[in-house]
C-alpha cells in the first residue's frame, strides 16, 4: 500500500478504492475492515515520513486524507462499502 500512496496522487475516495483493490489483488486483505483501516492509516502516516519536506505539492496531497478520527472514520466508511458490497456479491478474495 505504501508503493501505492507513493506513486499516485490520492485526492478522493476512488483513491482509497483503489488502494484497497490493490490489497485485495496482492492477497493481503485481512477481511477485518477494522484492521485494514488501520494499516491504512499506518501506511498513510509512513509515506508522510518518507516524502522529502521539500515536496510541498506531493505533501498537501497526502495531508488532503486528514489526519486522526476524520481520517479513520472516511477510510473505515468506504472500507466497510467496499467489504459488504463484494462479499453480497460473494467475490471470493474476501472469503477467508
Amino acid at each position: 500500500m505504501e508503493a501505492f500512496l507513493l506513486s499516485y496522487e490520492p485526492v478522493s475516495a476512488i483513491n482509497i478504492l483503489t488502494a484497497l483493490y490493490k490489497r485485495i489483488e496482492e492477497e493481503e486483505w485481512t477481511n477485518n475492515c477494522e484492521k485494514e483501516t488501520e494499516n491504512f492509516v499506518a501506511s498513510l502516516r509512513y509515506v508522510l515520513e518518507t516524502v522529502p519536506r521539500s515536496d510541498n505539492e506531493r505533501l498537501k496531497i497526502l495531508n488532503s486524507f486528514g489526519s486522526g478520527a476524520t481520517l479513520k472514520q472516511r477510510v473505515s466508511f468506504i472500507f466497510y462499502i467496499v467489504y459488504y458490497s463484494l462479499n453480497m456479491m460473494d467475490i471470493s478474495p474476501l472469503k477467508p
